[in-house]
């Protein structure tokens, strides 16, 4: 089974909604595809959870069962992620686990979020380090030019997911 690990900017609507449907077709993708996403970290506008340890390894992953409670749990009483029990983290704890969580091309971070260009530096060099970024948000690819120029590039390109819709 392939596996690729997934890094979740966004845990509004459009990440709980992305996040559910992956474990709902955890079947499908393995029986047609013989592919597998791990749902590495999750953030939000408080901070993030991480993998189920503290210990920052690579290999593992929020369990299915938990990815359902930390959505039940933030959406019930908007809750923050950095508080969910053992593993929530503060941003400030970001910069500790950032080697884990960027670079590798079986890694693929989603924004989700409405705070891309925030999220600019983390994407450039998660696409250095030949990781992949989907964007469902276009805030990016629609300001500066040198900012789409740098996301564009050819050498990222094919490491830089997203989609125009016209009208919409």
């Amino acid at each position: 089974v392939s596996q690729l690990n997934i890094v979740l900017f966004g845990c509004g609507s459009i990440g709980s909604k992305l996040l559910n449907t992956i474990i709902e077709n955890r079947d499908l993708h393995q029986t047609l595809f013989n592919q597998r996403y791990n749902i590495k970290a999750v953030f939000d506008s408080s901070g993030f959870v991480y993998n189920g340890s503290r210990t920052g390894d690579y290999n593992s992953s929020i369990d299915d069962t938990q990815v359902v409670n930390i959505l039940n749990w933030k959406h019930k009483n908007k809750n923050p992620l950095r508080v969910y029990r053992d593993i929530g983290h503060y941003y400030n704890d970001f910069e500790a686990k950032r080697p884990s969580l960027l670079g590798g091309n079986n890694t693929i971070l989603i924004d989700a979020t409405n705070e891309s260009d925030q999220l600019q530096d983390v994407f450039l060099e998660h696409s250095k380090k030949g990781g992949g970024v989907i964007m469902a948000n276009k805030k990016q690819l629609s300001s500066a030019q040198h900012v789409f120029d740098n996301l564009t590039s050819p050498e990222r390109l094919p490491r830089i997911g997203y989609e125009a819709t016209v009208g919409g």
